[in-house]
């Protein structure tokens, strides 16, 4: 970034002084003297070119850190799940847990009545495979 930045700069500074040497240039072809009134033309001539050359520095950065932009969204958010579905590990975990069933829900469960507004649930805590699943009747 620190790079970049000093990159465009240095060119910038290359370029109105380039300017401003060719405006010289032009004005000592022409026979013009060094005078009040080419005194403020140059100082005009100064300021445009650093407007102008600023500007354009500036919308290309802008153009560049849109870029990292979008380029940062698209490898987050399609790139590396893409990458990761392909060569990663797998989404879960295939362990030796059996699953919950009317068979084995006793094992790994507990009841408990819950009274809410004047109506009794019966509330059935099931832990198991490291989950833990709540069913209100």
């Amino acid at each position: 970034m620190l790079n970049l930045r000093s990159c465009s700069s240095s060119e910038t500074t290359c370029a109105c002084l380039s300017l401003q040497v060719d405006v010289m240039a032009l004005m000592t072809w022409w026979g013009l003297t060094i005078d009040t009134v080419s005194c403020i033309n140059l100082v005009l001539c100064i300021g445009l070119c650093v407007d102008y050359s600023v500007h354009i520095a500036l919308h290309f950065l802008s153009q560049i850190f849109f870029g990292v932009f979008i380029f940062g969204v698209f490898h987050g958010l399609v790139f590396l799940p893409v990458l990761l579905s392909l060569i990663g590990p797998a989404p879960y975990s295939t362990g030796s847990a059996a699953p919950l069933d009317s068979d084995n829900i006793s094992s790994y469960s507990s009841e408990k009545m819950v009274v809410i507004n004047g109506h009794s649930y019966t509330q059935v805590i099931c832990l198991g495979g490291g989950t833990i699943s709540c069913v209100i009747h």
